[in-house]
């Protein structure tokens, strides 16, 4: 390990950063993971982990998931379309409960935890990186920026400077089984914010329900989220965590996200899917493709430039498609759902591009097909 006190240093405990530890420490890698709250720790999310999310975890996380969704309901206005699948696609889980669950994994296989350490200073010196906490400082040959949108690793290093965000308003609501159809169905509202849409999660004990927007528009985000949260009945319940609103990178775009001593993953390298507005699927598969780069440069194969070769070559196409889905579904919401109450197949696309059995290329092929024959409808 030379004069290093860890190979690598990752900021951020969520599923990016635990995932990134988890691999790289499964290799005899020393790595230390820096978290500026105490865990488990509290984070509000809609906590949709789709089902090739889950394909990229080797080991078992049915413990922390709450629900197996199979059936979705769509709603534009008064209409509503429901869909039921012959098997789940999605799972829900409570951060609280999965990103503990990937960090303890990662600290079993040997990665080292410091919990409730806040990163002031990253400085580059010749041989690495010094990475000054509230705690201490830390020597490393590279550095993880898994630290979220308002990455602290990404401005130090200036990375990911040009990230569009945008915003969502979240609240997680306790419930029992008495008061709510508990059947694995979720609710997308397509009609409750422009540019976006509403969700309703339901989970064992609680309910995640919340809006988002792929553009940030400049509304009373609070007043429209307790809009939604009285139409679906939900307002006479009590909140586990205060309703917040937060921000959450607007995917499509890859910028600079790495250079010889430094990557980010996850939300910091603004990996979220445009069109559903899921971040722990890229946080998890960035985080993997992190560990394969460091592991080469460490053994001398490669240099860090290599991982964004990889996101740009990988992802990047992924993102651009969704970006175009995300117009369509968010510019034109009431022909889509239009288009859907007619063709069943287009909400099966859905299902199988969130699940992975469907690329976004050929489902947005499949969509532009039943589009152009009914255009007239768009304007």
């Amino acid at each position: 390990m030379s004069n290093y006190d860890y190979q690598v240093i990752i900021v951020g405990a969520g599923p990016a950063g635990s995932i990134c530890a988890y691999q790289l420490a499964l290799q005899g890698i020393s790595v230390l993971l820096i978290e500026q709250e105490n865990l488990p720790r509290e984070k509000l999310c809609g906590g949709a982990l789709s089902i090739k999310a889950e394909d990229l975890i080797y080991f078992d996380i049915s413990s922390v998931v709450s629900n197996k969704v199979k059936s979705v309901t769509f709603k534009h206005g008064n209409d509503k379309i429901s869909y039921n699948s012959n098997k789940h696609f999605i799972n829900l889980v409570t951060r609280r409960e999965f990103d503990y669950r990937l960090t303890m994994m990662a600290c079993k296989n040997g990665a080292i935890l410091y919990e409730n350490e806040k990163v002031q200073k990253i400085m580059e010196v010749e041989k690495g990186v010094i990475v000054i906490t509230s705690s201490g400082s830390y020597f490393s040959k590279v550095v993880v920026g898994a630290d979220g949108v308002l990455s602290k690793v990404a401005k130090s290093m200036e990375l990911n400077q040009q990230q569009k965000k945008s915003v969502a308003y979240v609240g997680d609501i306790s419930i029992s089984d008495t008061d709510l159809e508990r059947d694995n169905k979720i609710l997308i509202d397509l009609d409750i914010i422009s540019d976006g849409y509403g969700w309703v999660f339901p989970k064992k004990d609680r309910v995640s329900i919340g809006i988002g927007q792929v553009a940030k528009k400049k509304i009373n985000y609070r007043k429209r989220f307790n809009d939604f949260v009285i139409e679906q009945e939900l307002d006479n319940y009590r909140y586990n965590y205060q309703p917040r609103g937060y921000l959450i990178p607007i995917g499509g775009k890859i910028n600079q996200i790495c250079n010889k001593k430094c990557l980010l993953v996850g939300d910091a390298a603004g990996l979220v899917d445009p069109l559903t507005g899921e971040g722990i699927y890229y946080a998890l598969r960035s985080g993997i493709i992190a560990a394969v780069v460091i592991n080469g440069l460490l053994k001398g194969k490669v240099e860090l430039k290599e991982y964004q070769k990889i996101i740009e070559k990988e992802i990047a196409p992924e993102l651009k498609i969704a970006s175009k889905l995300a117009y369509l579904f968010y510019k034109f919401p009431k022909p889509i759902f239009n288009i859907m109450e007619k063709d069943s197949s287009i909400i099966e696309s859905i299902i199988k591009s969130i699940s992975g059995e469907l690329s976004y290329r050929t489902f947005y092929s499949n969509l532009n097909k039943l589009i152009l024959p009914n255009s007239f409808r768009f304007f």
